[in-house]
């Protein structure tokens, strides 16, 4: 910065005869100076609430008080000017308390020097402007950071917080002051949103790892009072100028909301989806249920030279299929996070085909790879995006055409521009001949509501892209207005392979058991009661889990207990089987029992043992597969 032209204001004691800082900055004929010499503390004070100075050279012994009061007074301290004390003993006698930052390190004045003198001033100078310059731009920073909605927390390199926002006092509930300086895990503790499982500190991760971070799903933040939010979580780590590790930073994101209207979307397209299909199933239990029931009339008023085997074979087929068709629609309506199990791709598509085009003239056409990877889905979540993306292509066509299913494997490079992690996939493609999407309307496929039919809800897609996306897959639409479109759907692959179903064998001897039932249908005690008479067991039924206690306890006081319990799940206006089970167990720890429910997808049914059950089988089910359930448990005697 160059002095010349610099305005310099000089305080100075007026009994001297002259002014000695006057003189010596009147030296400098290579850096002329606008100076004005003042004396006394009052004309001092006036000069200085001026403002028109870039410094101000103080003499601490400058009128009454003296100098360094003056220096020290509020008002003198605001001013926009570095004020300079200078001293007649030097910085020794300098107040301690002077802002470093607004004095020079001068010799006493009865040994000052010119060049030292300008140095002074333009160190003072630069500082002050400086400090300004930070101060503004601290400002800016702080207001930046205000205004950002996601929450941006630092730490040091022991993973204690150092700074966080306002957005990240709302989302953990904690204010700063009681936020800094404590551990980042002791504010921010966050879980696994599917396991529960406690989720190590990010911030220590990224110090230790020096690698930037993001997050490819959802985390569970327990804020202070508590609660759990749904939040996205990114961090890099902070260095200094030599580009060594000094913290790390975090930022999160509250999606909570979004994922709450999220799901709420699955639930209602669910809904719509089911209503849109609802004719066609209709249509086709009302084909199976009068089968089922005209076979059954004829079996009942055969004569004696007729055949009732056949017709009774006929009703049991029917009836199988009914089960079929039930556990999809129930597979399909279910909501909730996502259950992956491994799944055949091939036979879900063929359901989904069946079940969303029932009654329609569209000609599907199919072609899977042989060797065709496994998936970990929730089946029900996918079979709902086969059954939107179906009507979507049926709608699309209402003079009839060709939807093509294809599945193949894929790899997927790290450099992709679905996002996706590099890896094995299987890509299922759909094409349709149907009206198509404009270029236009492209961009909003994926927004929930829009739709360019007249009598849709614009769920279909919206919900598609949500559940492949909690799968870690990705969805693309490509489309020619009036030529078809194409849907390409990416699912990772499993190294578990799906297991073959085992039928059971045609008939199994029981020869010796007790069998308590508990079921509050009449026609399903009676049912199961002539069953096991049939596999030479002894059976007893009642309605109700209170009336099982007390014929259970009765049997282990008469010494002819059960070795089998039965028990539906859910008995309506009476005790059900979870809490039967609890007391069972306390009569009888060892007490066996098979669970049985037509909600085949509760938490109880899919991890019976847990809740205290031996076995599990699910409405409706044939006489073998109660046999094979009893011959299980029954063997462990």
């Amino acid at each position: 910065m160059e002095a010349n032209g610099l305005r310099i204001l000089i305080v100075e004691d007026e009994n001297s005869g002259k002014s000695d800082t006057k003189e010596v900055l009147s030296e400098m004929h290579a850096h002329p100076l606008k100076i004005n010499w003042v004396s006394g503390y009052h004309s001092a004070l006036n000069a200085i609430h001026n403002g028109e100075y870039d410094a101000c050279l103080l003499d601490e012994g400058a009128g009454a008080p003296a100098g360094q009061e003056l220096f020290s007074k509020a008002d003198i301290l605001a001013c926009k000017a570095p004020v300079l004390l200078i001293s007649e003993q030097g910085n020794e006698e300098v107040n301690p308390e002077t802002p470093p930052c607004e004095t020079a390190n001068l010799q006493d004045k009865n040994q000052l020097h010119a060049n030292t003198l300008l140095h002074a001033i333009r160190y003072a100078v630069a500082s002050k402007k400086t400090k300004a310059a930070l101060a503004v731009e601290k400002e800016k920073l702080d207001i930046t950071l205000k205004s950002i909605c996601e929450g941006i927390i630092t730490t040091d390199l022991n993973g204690c917080i150092i700074s966080l926002n306002d957005a990240a006092i709302k989302i953990s509930g904690w204010p700063s002051q009681a936020a800094i300086g404590k551990p980042f895990f002791e504010i921010f503790p966050f879980i696994d949103e599917n396991t529960g499982a406690v989720l190590p500190n990010p911030a220590l991760n990224i110090i230790r790892s020096g690698e930037t971070c993001a997050d490819i799903k959802n985390i569970i933040l327990i804020d202070k009072n508590g609660d759990e939010k749904v939040v996205q979580r990114k961090g890099s780590p902070i260095t200094d100028n030599d580009g060594c590790i000094i913290g790390a930073m975090v930022v999160l994101s509250d999606i909570t909301k979004n994922v709450r209207h999220e799901r709420e979307i699955l639930q209602t397209s669910r809904l719509v989806s089911l209503g849109q299909i609802a004719g066609g199933i209709a249509h086709d239990f009302n084909n199976l249920l009068t089968a089922i029931l005209g076979n059954i009339q004829l079996a009942a008023s055969a004569t004696a030279h007729e055949n009732s085997d056949n017709y009774l074979a006929i009703a049991e087929r029917a009836t199988l299929r009914a089960k079929e068709l039930t556990r999809r629609l129930a597979t399909f309506a279910k909501g909730g996070k996502p259950e992956k199990r491994p799944t055949d791709l091939t036979n879900l598509i063929r359901e989904s085909i069946g079940f969303a085009l029932s009654g329609s003239n569209i000609h599907p056409t199919i072609f899977t790879q042989d060797d065709l990877y496994s998936i970990e889905v929730d089946e029900g979540q996918i079979n709902q995006v086969l059954n939107n993306l179906l009507i979507n292509a049926n709608q699309s066509m209402p003079n009839g055409g060709i939807i093509g299913i294809e599945a193949c494997n894929c790899e997927v490079t790290a450099e992709n521009e679905l996002q996706l992690t590099a890896g094995k996939y299987v890509q299922l493609t759909l094409t349709d001949e149907g009206t198509g999407i404009s270029a236009q309307d492209m961009p909003k496929i994926f927004e929930p509501y829009f739709t360019t039919k007249l009598s849709g809800c614009g769920l279909g897609l919206a919900t598609t892209h949500a559940i492949i996306k909690h799968h870690g897959g990705a969805v693309t639409v490509d489309s020619i207005p009036g030529k078809g479109t194409r849907v390409d759907i990416f699912l990772p692959a499993s190294a578990i392979t799906v297991q073959e179903h085992v039928y059971p064998a045609k008939k199994l001897e029981l020869h010796q058991g007790r069998i308590l039932i508990v079921d509050d249908e009449k026609i399903m005690r009676q049912f199961l009661v002539e069953a096991i008479h049939r596999a030479g067991l002894e059976a007893v039924a009642v309605a109700d889990g209170r009336d099982a206690i007390v014929s259970y306890e009765q049997a282990l006081a008469t010494q002819h207990p059960f070795d089998v319990v039965v028990m539906d799940l859910t008995i309506p206006g009476g005790m059900g089987g979870e809490e039967t089970i609890k007391q069972l167990k306390s009569i009888d720890p060892h007490v066996k029992a098979i669970v049985s429910s037509g909600y085949s997808d509760t938490p109880i049914m899919t991890d019976f043992m847990r809740y205290g059950f031996s076995d599990v089988i699910c409405k409706p089910y044939n006489i073998i597969e109660l046999h094979t359930a009893l011959s299980r448990l029954l063997k462990k005697l």
